[in-house]
């Protein structure tokens, strides 16, 4: 009776192992978006914070941008982050949605952060995702000028 029941422990340990395996992978990479996610919302915000002062013909943009490597945020990859500006002259063209996209003394701004992740240990899964996720974060500021 035991010679049948050799390696029968090693199976189950192996079947159990890998579900586990997975699991936990799958909880590394749920922690690690949303650890992404929240550092963009606090480099986004704290980025055009710095730019609400600003002179009339600055790129606010890149400003943003480059705020954002020179503070060396973990887990964000400077080249999977794009971030684009919409500018509005008044308040009435903000509520129309009638921008610009160069900045030129207008009092209002609409700043959007794209930012590509992808996923490390569980692009193995591609019924469940596609590998990568896109983050869009929009914030609006009203400049004022030294």
């Amino acid at each position: 009776m035991r010679s049948r029941q050799r390696g029968g422990q090693t199976i189950e340990f192996a079947l159990t192992l890998l579900p586990f395996m997975c699991m936990f992978i799958i909880f590394i990479e749920i922690c690690r978006f949303l650890l992404v996610n929240s550092l963009l919302d606090s480099a986004l915000a704290k980025s055009t914070f710095e730019q609400t002062s600003t002179t009339v013909n600055d790129d606010i943009a890149v400003s943003i941008k480059e705020n954002i490597d020179a503070n060396n945020w973990p887990l964000i990859q400077m080249d999977k982050l794009k971030i684009e500006g919409r500018y509005f002259s008044d308040f009435n063209e903000l509520v129309d949605d009638n921008s610009v996209t160069s900045h030129t003394n207008q009092p209002y701004a609409q700043y959007k952060l794209t930012y590509t992740m992808e996923f490390m240990g569980i692009s193995f899964l591609p019924v469940l995702f596609d590998g990568e996720h896109t983050f869009t974060k929009t914030i609006y500021v009203a400049h004022y000028y030294a």
